[in-house]
């Protein structure tokens, strides 16, 4: 073991802080994985796509995956408005979506949770890992116990290093490259998953649909709201916005606007998955609610929050989530009708 050794892997971030023409990869999970079988050297195109008058750099890695683990057919809203609703792997549940994404890459993986019994356990196989060139997934680093990638150590693996989505809004130490160093000891990290050998691909496209209706079909999960349970409260708290002050209407309309971005990105790479695996029919209707979503940001534009002040708003906004919801039951149907 070396004191310190980097790997050169991709930078993951949201739209905008990736520093390429990147398409948007808000799914930290999927991007993650993306970025390990892009070092990996596997074969998932990076394709040109043309979208909103520009032209883009999709990494198709991060759509299988992001369809693989169900995400791209999940839909949460919290009770609260706790924005940890667009974390989609909730909803599979967490451990199933891993273990969904690894079997459609074709990998096998270890997991092993943060603790001082383990910590030296934890270095040990980290370092060993980075060392045979393979990185290294984690959850938990900045507060968010969502996904990042591991890929390099210093000080004899005290210290991590690699991308995380999140740490462009927190203070930390960088490599020159821009990656994160982190503590391993840092209490914020949940847990590391450690890639192994490479297997066959365990899943076929009749799995992913299959999976994928049922993750539609439910209604709750774990204290959120789901699927059609999600929109009808998403268009109770809409339509119940015309008796808000201004702060409960800045804080519904943060979350509905993430939400309904959320849910636009998810659709989006869903449909484009379906559609490259000829299931068309679905395929459309989830391209189709990406370009619905579009249209109910467009209601209040550069308003923002002070658009929902404006009770024609609220009601075209709700006809139009209203509509969303009727696309997706009809793509529910489909996909339950056709893959078992």
């Amino acid at each position: 073991m070396a004191a310190k050794k980097v790997l050169d892997v991709v930078k993951v971030g949201f739209h905008g802080h990736t520093g390429d023409d990147r398409s948007p990869e808000s799914f930290l999970f999927p991007s993650c994985m993306a970025s390990l079988l892009q070092f990996l050297k596997e074969n998932y195109p990076i394709k040109t796509i043309y979208s909103h008058g520009r032209s883009y750099s999709m990494r198709t890695a991060n759509i299988e995956i992001l369809s693989a683990s169900g995400m791209a057919f999940a839909l949460l809203w919290h009770p609260t408005l706790c924005m940890s609703s667009t974390d989609l792997m909730i909803a599979i549940p967490h451990e199933k979506a891993i273990q969904r994404g690894f079997a459609w890459a074709g990998y096998g993986y270890d997991e092993i949770e943060n603790s001082k019994n383990s910590i030296d356990i934890i270095k040990k196989r980290i370092t060993d890992s980075i060392d045979r060139n393979m990185p290294v997934l984690a959850f938990g680093i900045f507060e968010v116990p969502e996904c990042y990638i591991i890929a390099g150590y210093d000080n004899g693996g005290d210290t991590l290093i690699g991308w995380s989505h999140f740490q462009a809004f927190n203070q930390c130490p960088v490599e020159q490259n821009g990656m994160f160093r982190k503590d391993i000891h840092d209490k914020d990290i949940w847990k590391f998953v450690i890639p192994s050998d490479k297997l066959k691909r365990s899943l076929t496209v009749n799995d992913v649909l299959s999976f994928g209706s049922g993750i539609m079909k439910m209604t709750a999960v774990d204290g959120y709201h789901a699927g059609a349970k999600a929109y009808d409260e998403w268009i109770k708290m809409i339509l119940g916005s015309k008796d808000a002050d201004d702060a409960a209407l800045q804080k519904n309309y943060r979350f509905h606007h993430a939400i309904l971005f959320n849910l636009a990105e998810a659709r989006c790479w869903g449909g484009e998955f379906m559609n490259a695996h000829d299931e068309t029919v679905a395929g459309a209707i989830f391209s189709n609610i990406h370009d619905e979503c579009w249209k109910v940001d467009t209601v209040t534009g550069r308003a923002g929050w002070e658009g929902l002040k404006s009770y024609e708003n609220l009601t075209r906004i709700a006809s139009l989530l209203k509509g969303i919801k009727n696309l997706d039951q009809l793509a529910y149907e489909h996909l339950a009708k056709n893959y078992r």
